[in-house]
């Protein structure tokens, strides 16, 4: 009776001492957290990529655009974070390369720019702050200048022939893009601009239209319009310039703008006039006459534009080589591909033309 019963149970015991062989050797364990700081999300040869590093990753990435991770919403976060990892992946397998290329940075340059960009902040304070609200130190700065020298030191190193520029390059592009290098009358000006709400009082408006009409006076008495500009102006695109804007054609401004740019001889400024921004005045500072670029007018900024394009080309070809030849394992789970867009309307091109290198 007994031994019928062993028998029976016997299957039973089999399954158990298996379940606890296969527990053992880890094959029935449980999936790691991938939310845990220490969890490895990818591997790159033997190194690995933890959620610690993708996190602080993706709040640099996300500094950098003034955004914050908590503003991105759970259904974003999966893609947001694979390409984030896709990023931190591919410098891990690139600073390998530099660092097996044994290849230098310009230490030069890049003290140049830090200390470009520190003149342009203010003071060493003001350039700390600045760096400092997209998550970065001057240190961690100094790094990515570091590694983008000795990439570019690598790719030169790899295409010295494909780099050069053949030198009949920019004329033919010249010439396949007539259109580019045709410019309208322009009118180059200066204005001030204080901002009226549209849904300002009587009162409120009286108040703004005293502060242009000051402006106004102290400039024809004699004080200096960028000086005035860069106090008073309320225009954040050309207030820094001291008002001055870009060179417009027809067309580009608010009618009552476009009125006294056109009407004007250089030299001349226009009363206090309103638009639907608020009031403005504004001084024209030279016209120009519709006419075609010359070739050796653009032709340097041309060259510079080709030159360009050839490196992001040869360098997005020099990545994907290292990429396909790198191991790299991943653990996040790949998010689903995102819808496809609308089918543009009958007549939409289906890209756009290459833009053109200046104005």
């Amino acid at each position: 009776m007994q031994e019928g019963r062993f028998r029976r149970n016997l299957p039973r015991m089999k399954r158990l001492v298996l379940l606890q062989v296969l527990l053992a050797s880890g094959l029935l364990a449980a999936e790691p957290d991938l939310n845990d700081p220490a969890a490895v999300v990818a591997k790159v040869g033997d190194q690995p990529i933890t959620r610690a590093e993708l996190n602080a990753r993706l709040d640099k990435e996300l500094a950098l655009r003034g955004g914050k991770l908590a503003d991105i919403t759970p259904d974003r976060r999966p893609s947001l974070e694979w390409q984030v990892l896709d990023v931190l992946i591919t410098e891990k397998i690139m600073r390998d390369a530099v660092a097996a290329a044994t290849v230098k940075p310009n230490e030069t340059a890049v003290d140049q720019m830090i200390g470009r960009m520190k003149e342009r902040a203010g003071s060493d304070a003001a350039f700390a702050q600045m760096i400092g609200k997209q998550g970065m130190t001057e240190a961690a700065l100094r790094d990515e200048f570091r590694f983008n020298s000795a990439l570019e030191q690598l790719l030169q190193q790899k295409f010295p022939a494909q780099l050069s520029l053949d030198p009949t390059a920019a004329l033919a592009y010249y010439k396949e893009h007539p259109d580019f290098w045709k410019r309208e009358e322009a009118v180059r000006a200066r204005h001030i601009l204080v901002l009226v709400n549209k849904d300002a009082t009587e009162e409120q408006r009286t108040e703004k239209k005293k502060i242009i009409d000051a402006a106004l006076a102290r400039i024809q008495k004699g004080e200096d319009f960028a000086t005035v500009a860069k106090e008073v102006s309320e225009d954040p695109g050309s207030k820094l310039r001291g008002g001055e804007l870009p060179p417009f054609p027809r067309g580009k401004m608010v009618p009552e703008f476009e009125k006294f740019a056109f009407s004007l001889q250089p030299g001349q400024m226009s009363p206090v006039f309103a638009t639907q921004y608020g009031y403005h005045f504004l001084e024209v500072l030279g016209t120009e006459q519709p006419r075609t670029i010359a070739f050796d007018e653009v032709k340097e900024r041309i060259e510079q534009v080709l030159t360009t394009r050839k490196r992001q080309e040869l360098g997005g070809q020099m990545v994907r080589e290292y990429r396909n030849a790198a191991k790299v394992e991943i653990f996040l789970k790949k998010p689903p591909e995102p819808a496809p867009t609308a089918t543009p309307p009958p007549g939409a091109l289906p890209g756009t033309p290459p833009p053109a290198p200046m104005q």
